[in-house]
């Protein structure tokens, strides 16, 4: 819709569409495939590990609330930080489509320092936002990581205490009983593993649906319907011209205010002005433009 030219720059939607549709075939291309499988690992090492001894399953499940936890923030972050990103990208982009176009008038004004920092500026605010995104995914690795460890030292643990507990109560075949331990902890932990592996993928697929987003809240956007007071005079106006080929007339405005949409100021505020039949007025602005 037109009314989104109001609060944006024309360039800033070519550069948002190119930029945020390289996301969203990076995150829905190959970053997707591997999710499924390291799903499918997960589930079937849990369940290995139930299968063998529920007990110590059980044991080296605790550190799972943790991980659904940091997995969860991980998420939201990168999505947050991701929106922020794209945003500054498409800002910059259209800072800089706009200063090639015109690259004679910023010379000819010696604008170019300015039009530089204003092109830092964003260029700064993406920047910041990928070290903001780095750091949250080295936090959860580094999370993932200690959770790793301590699944091994907890497990290895419970199964001397477990060991110890059913050999006084019931005679067992510790051999047998030392491969379950082993099966258990080596399902559950390369499990875990797998979760870990899913972060990068998790990471582009986030991205994907910032991206996305971004995309169909254009798409989305609708045009700013007039009232019925306003779409009713609009019809009995047009049909009156539709049916009188020659308008002849005065033009009045009457207490006119206006504001851009990006400005807190009022560009005109009670402006009154006739226009004459076959007369010319010349507009002139406090800097001297027309």
């Amino acid at each position: 819709p037109i009314s989104y030219y109001d609060i944006h720059k024309a360039n800033e939607l070519s550069s948002k569409l190119s930029s945020n549709i390289d996301k969203i075939q990076n995150g829905i291309g190959y970053q997707l495939s591997p999710i499924p499988m390291m799903i499918a690992m997960t589930s079937g090492g849990v369940l290995l590990a139930f299968i063998t001894n529920w007990r110590l399953t059980l044991v080296l499940l605790i550190p799972s609330p943790f991980l659904a936890v940091a997995w969860i923030l991980f998420r939201e972050f990168t999505v947050r930080i991701t929106i922020n990103e794209l945003n500054s990208y498409s800002k910059s982009n259209s800072v800089a489509q706009e200063v090639f176009s015109s690259i004679r008038t910023v010379f000819a004004y010696n604008a170019s320092q300015y039009e530089q920092t204003r092109y830092s500026k964003y260029l700064d605010s993406a920047k910041n936002a990928n070290i903001k995104k780095g750091i949250t995914f080295g936090c959860y690795m580094g999370g993932y990581s200690m959770m790793l460890f301590f699944s091994y030292a907890i497990g290895l643990y419970a199964s001397y205490w477990l060991l110890i507990s059913l050999n006084d109560s019931v005679k067992i075949d510790k051999d047998t009983f030392i491969g379950d331990i082993i099966i258990v902890i080596i399902a559950i932990t390369d499990g875990i593993f797998s979760i870990g592996g899913l972060a990068q993928h998790v990471e582009a697929l986030e991205e994907a649906r910032a991206a996305a987003t971004e995309i169909w809240q254009i798409l989305d956007e609708e045009q700013q319907p007039l009232s019925e007071e306003n779409s009713a005079q609009s019809e009995s106006k047009k049909d009156q011209y539709n049916n009188n080929d020659d308008i002849n007339g005065d033009i009045e405005f009457d207490n006119v205010q206006f504001a851009y949409p990006t400005r807190e100021m009022n560009v005109l505020n009670n402006f009154n002005l006739i226009v004459h039949q076959n007369e010319k007025i010349a507009l002139v602005g406090m800097s001297g433009a027309g």
